[in-house]
């Protein structure tokens, strides 16, 4: 895979190892892996990990590894709260060849399936983290809808209101011209972003929010309503 070489732009060798040891075929897979799992740490999709995103890897990581040693340095490293950035991490793997020589069959086997175990957690944590949006995006249209359907000026208010530009479009593009969308409609539009992409922190944020106004509305509807028919039984 071309992300092999990590920074993209051709200065693959600043990371100081001979070029034997880069070009084997046993460092470039493992480094394939090592950065894929960068990829999945980095929810934000700002090509770095930042000190948060690092503690929660690092407590589902399996700790019987000659890796694990390295990524808890680079934890301790990084200056008090600053960030990991993708260059650092890419570093950290040629950190360890540099110091551990190119693995044997067995070392290259031991720490393949480590970064492999790794991916795994990372994707059942991913898809908890789905799991939670789904609820959240649930939540919002029972509160919203009305006879299984929402008013499509309503909900666009909300996603303006928390500038939520990615789903406001969304939603404008899937009801057409209109005024309505159905249950069936607003599943397959968070489905459809849920298939290609795990919820980064700000997209939870979002929705959070979101849920807020729509509930807090709701209450208020709620109050609203009962005053209005203590009303009718006084009268």
């Amino acid at each position: 895979p071309s992300h092999v070489s990590v920074m993209g732009n051709g200065q693959s060798n600043t990371d100081g190892l001979p070029k034997n040891l880069r070009n084997n075929p046993k460092v470039k897979d493992l480094r394939a892996l090592f950065m894929d799992v960068f990829e999945m740490i980095d929810l934000d999709e700002n090509a770095e990990v930042s000190p948060e995103e690092m503690k929660a890897f690092l407590k589902i990581c399996p700790t019987e590894n000659v890796l694990y040693a390295h990524l808890e340095q680079v934890s301790v490293d990084t200056k008090e709260g600053g960030p990991i950035k993708k260059e650092q991490f890419s570093d950290l793997f040629a950190g360890y060849i540099k110091k551990e020589g190119c693995p044997d069959d067995e070392a290259f086997t031991n720490v393949k399936s480590w970064l492999e175990e790794m991916k795994t957690c990372l994707l059942k944590e991913a898809e908890v983290r789905k799991d939670r949006m789904r609820a959240i995006k649930e939540a919002i249209f029972q509160h919203l809808s009305n006879e299984g359907k929402v008013v499509v000026p309503k909900l666009e208010e909300i996603y303006v209101s928390t500038k939520d530009d990615k789903s406001r479009s969304l939603l404008l593009e899937t009801a057409k011209e209109s005024l309505e969308i159905t249950k069936e409609q607003y599943t397959a539009m968070y489905e459809d972003v849920l298939k290609n992409a795990i919820p980064t922190k700000r997209e939870m944020e979002l929705a959070k929010s979101q849920l807020k106004i729509v509930s807090e509305r709701a209450e208020e509807e709620n109050r609203r309503q009962s005053c209005v028919n203590n009303l009718c039984i006084i009268s």
